[in-house]
């Protein structure tokens, strides 16, 4: 039982992970289309730039849930 729990609060840090990652990415995407538009005068920015800033937010979330599932399990949450 001790183990399900310890699996289950894992998976709620890593989708805690997963939106804070993609919250940066999204933000950090934000901000280089508002960039791109105030530096080269686009009035809009083209749906490929659009879809790049797309991955690169989903990106940004993959790479938080992996970097934490493959830190130590002892930073992760405390066994008992």
């Amino acid at each position: 039982m001790t183990r399900v729990l310890h699996n289950l609060a894992i998976g709620i840090c890593a989708v805690v992970y997963a939106l804070v990652g993609l919250t940066f990415g999204v933000t950090t995407g934000f901000i280089v289309l508002k960039l791109v538009e105030l530096i080269f005068g686009f009035v809009i920015v083209s749906p490929a730039v659009q879809w790049v800033v797309a991955g690169w937010a989903i990106f940004v979330a993959v790479l938080a849930v992996v970097a934490y599932l493959r830190s130590p399990s002892g930073d992760r949450v405390a066994r008992e």
